[in-house]
């Protein structure tokens, strides 16, 4: 697909049109959105169920391969009711994304950090981290 495309399939989705539809040697348009780092239009297309038919598996990797993006991560962890959050924190402590696990951690309704499990700024520290991945 080209570059291009994104603004008519932005119209297409506004005004109803298929998330789930496959393009370009049958891969799905949310799949091609991230791959071109089109975040906003992702998201989009998140927000319309584009995420709603992938099996769990699937969401997962997908959470995990994104969390760079901090809005991309709020936008898929809100389509996702459950997540397997020792997965997707150990990924993101893997990635170095503290905020990643902040944004997990709230979603999942995980209890605040212990005492230990904060610095002196108030980031989480490993202890934490192992904690959750347990």
């Amino acid at each position: 697909m080209m570059m291009g495309n994104y603004d008519m399939f932005e119209i297409l989705v506004l005004h109803g049109a298929n998330v789930h539809v496959l393009v370009h040697q049958s891969v799905p348009l949310l799949t091609l959105a991230l791959q071109h780092d089109n975040v906003a239009f992702a998201m989009l297309l998140i927000q319309r169920g584009a995420m709603a038919r992938m099996t769990f598996g699937d969401r997962m990797r997908m959470i995990s391969i994104h969390m760079h993006s901090l809005d991309l991560l709020r936008c898929m962890l809100a389509a996702c009711p459950r997540v397997d959050a020792a997965l997707l924190i150990e990924t993101a402590a893997k990635q170095d994304q503290i905020e990643a696990i902040q944004q997990i951690v709230v979603h999942c309704g995980i209890p605040a950090p212990r005492e230990n499990e904060t610095d002196e700024d108030g980031n989480i520290t490993g202890d934490l981290i192992q904690r959750l991945i347990r």
